[in-house]
């Protein structure tokens, strides 16, 4: 079950990230006795209640993907090679998370689960879905939407590891031990880590282990810290600070991604991989991911990558000594424990956990397979009080030999606060981790590439334009004002690595906001240095004014440079002039739009690096254009002519006169020669002539 407060006011709401209203939906699955998804049922095979009180079903949607790609601005920034969000809007489409817990993961635990999720990838997946990895402790989030996206999915995950040490001292304390020891005060619990420390000779301990079996005995909760061993009430003090450390970043960050994922409806998903983490009362961050996961609608599951255990690892070869005969039902049955935490999260978002099993990748198709086929139910509760209670919610359908899975329930208002309880993310930093492009402030991005900072970086220009016309202007004086506030992560696909940029804009503009899509954008850049390599930015602007967000993901290349190289090409039709008196000439204005007015003149620019040089020093480069229809047929053309260097390097400024060209699409194309290494690069720039308002 998925308790979603979502209604069509969400697309007038100030945040996208908040979520109300009177219906609660409800995310059902049916599969068959073979494990199918079962697709033909209808809304009279559903009963609902609520606390036991049954509820009219008043909304009801089958959903089957399709495997389609949807259409997204995507088709926009591959034509002409900026991303954009203009079109962006909530699809009921699969949206999948991978988490790669490398927090708890060992590395040896990391290999085995990725080799799964590379199948997953290539076998499970489906055209249009959108998939993001996330590993916490690296803090990488890579968003991709398939099937262009799936290869680069892949080299991400090939990058990641489990960064958890394997600990192998015979003074060990397992998680769970360390939680029973040091919060419950389980005086037995300390009994049984003291006999093991003594059957291991723990710092010259003398073996107590009689191998006789002298029967159960009552379970002791709680009781005197005084009556704990000291050596143990240490060792279990130590291990419960990490295990705690740990936990609070794997639920942080589980809590944060499912925040991300609100503002779109469809099939949500996230998998968990990971050895699990202890049920840890002590945490309010538990209840606040179970509480996110039904505002978002999402399922969540966990693929255990210890894969079969048999039995506790105090029990291995590793540590020497058998468990004493009292304690091995017990230890084994501690083992399971270790990874309550993990299993009661996804059992209560409606989703399972695939526990002992050495074929992590079978359940993860039993995951990609029930995501195929669900049915969305809402029905609005007759007590709508937020009062913060726990709603139970039970799903049944009427056939025989199925089987139902769906939330257990709901806070009724969510999670009250408690003292000492971490704050609320914001929407504006949920939205820099979000996989979805947010359009109620239409964004436009690129990256341009330069010449050499180091040797091994490059100067790279991540180029933002934001749409003023979706901006909550205020008049001050005759001037309008507002603060842009911008937000980038970037990451480096090879290294998993995430770098984060922010900047803030101040706008005092002295007169009104252009309503012709020409000149109603303003732009912003943020300078970075890259190494060559594949990266992806996330990108967010916010109108403070408004709270209005915008937001999207693009993809580029630094590329590697070998032999002659080209910067980024700069195609504009607004050039600065130079100050008055000065004799430089006039510098090119960075645009991200490709549509060019009727009449204007188009000017470009880019700079040439490691041409070939003759035995006296000389370069010989050559370089011209041509600009051409859609259809291939040439109507403006500048023959190659030398390119000087000079003390800057080689580059041409130039400008095409578009007088008399009618609308339509066209596309310049650039020719650089070096006929000392007898080496071309070309390099194809598309643009379009229309009326203004076309909207790109």
């Amino acid at each position: 079950m998925n308790e979603s407060r979502a209604t069509a006011r969400q697309a007038q709401q100030t945040s996208p990230f908040r979520s109300e209203s009177e219906l609660v939906i409800v995310d059902v699955v049916v599969m068959d006795k073979h494990g199918d998804p079962v697709r033909d049922l209808t809304s009279g095979d559903f009963t609902i209640a609520e606390e036991g009180r049954p509820q009219t079903v008043q909304f009801f949607q089958p959903v089957v993907t399709s495997g389609e790609a949807p259409r997204t601005g995507q088709s926009i920034e591959r034509r002409y090679g900026y991303s954009t969000n203009v079109g962006a809007q909530a699809r009921p489409e699969r949206s999948f998370v991978v988490f790669f817990d490398d927090v708890h993961l060992t590395q040896e635990q990391g290999e085995r689960a990725k080799t799964a999720i590379g199948r997953f990838l290539e076998q499970e997946t489906e055209e249009g879905d959108l998939v993001s990895l996330v590993a916490p402790a690296r803090g990488l989030r890579w968003h991709a939407r398939l099937p262009e996206g799936r290869t680069e999915l892949v080299k991400a995950v090939g990058s990641l590891r489990g960064n958890r040490p394997p600990d192998a001292a015979q003074e060990r304390v397992s998680d769970y031990e360390a939680y029973r020891i040091h919060v419950m005060q389980d005086e037995q619990m300390a009994e049984r880590v003291g006999r093991r420390f003594s059957n291991y000779h723990v710092f010259g301990r003398d073996q107590v282990n009689t191998q006789q079996d002298q029967g159960p005995r009552p379970e002791r909760k709680g009781g005197s810290a005084g009556l704990i061993e000291p050596l143990v009430q240490v060792r279990a003090a130590e291990a419960y600070t990490r295990a705690a450390a740990q936990n609070r970043a794997t639920l942080g960050a589980l809590t944060s991604t499912i925040e991300s994922m609100e503002p779109v409806r469809g099939r949500k998903s996230i998998i968990l991989i990971s050895p699990g983490f202890i049920l840890d009362q002590e945490l309010v961050l538990f209840r606040q991911v179970e509480d996110a996961a039904r505002r978002a609608n999402i399922a969540m599951y966990l693929v255990d990558a210890r894969g079969l255990e048999v039995q506790s690892a105090f029990g291995s070869a590793q540590f020497g000594s058998p468990l004493d005969s009292r304690d091995v039902g017990a230890a084994n049955v501690d083992a399971a424990l270790e990874a309550e935490g993990a299993v009661s999260l996804v059992e209560s978002s409606g989703g399972f956990a695939v526990q002992n099993n050495n074929d992590l990748a079978a359940g993860l198709r039993r995951i990609g397979r029930e995501s195929r086929v669900y049915y969305l139910l809402g029905y609005r509760p007759a007590d709508n009080r937020a009062d913060g209670k726990f709603r139970r919610i039970t799903v049944r359908v009427g056939r025989t030999d199925v089987q139902v899975r769906a939330r257990k329930g709901y806070y009724a208002g969510g999670v009250p606060a408690k003292p000492g309880a971490p704050p609320a993310g914001d929407a504006f930093e949920t939205a820099l981790e979000s996989p979805y492009d947010l359009g109620a402030v239409p964004v436009r991005a690129a990256a341009y590439v330069f010449g050499n900072v180091t040797p091994t970086t490059f100067s790279v220009l991540l180029a933002v334009e934001a749409d003023l016309r979706a901006f909550q202007l205020k008049e001050n004086g005759g001037v309008l004002t507002d603060v842009l506030d911008l937000r980038l992560l970037v990451t480096d696909l090879a290294a998993a690595d995430t770098k984060r940029y922010e900047r803030t804009v101040e706008m005092n503009l002295q007169s009104r906001v252009p309503r012709v899509e020409t000149s109603a954008w303003y732009p912003l850049s943020e300078p970075v240095q890259l190494a060559p390599g594949r990266y992806q930015a996330r990108v967010v602007i916010r109108d403070r004014n408004s709270g209005r967000l915008g937001s999207l993901t693009h993809d580029f290349d630094v590329p590697v440079r070998k032999g002659m190289a080209l910067s980024s090409l700069i195609v504009t039709d607004t050039v600065e002039m130079p100050v008055q008196g000065s004799d430089g000439p006039p510098r090119p204005v960075l645009i991200l739009r490709r549509l060019l007015t009727a009449g204007a003149t188009l000017y470009y620019q880019y700079s040439v690096f490691d041409a070939g040089r003759t035995p006296n020093g000389e370069t010989r480069v050559k370089a011209g254009h041509i600009v051409r229809r859609a259809d291939g047929s040439v109507v403006k053309e500048l023959k190659p002519t030398p390119l000087v260097s000079a003390s800057g390097g080689m580059s041409r400024f130039a400008g095409i006169s578009l007088a008399g060209m009618p609308a339509g699409e066209y596309e310049l194309v650039v020719n650089v020669s070096d006929e000392v290494r007898g080496e071309t690069v070309t390099v194809h720039a598309p643009f379009a002539l229309a009326a203004a308002q076309w909207p790109f």
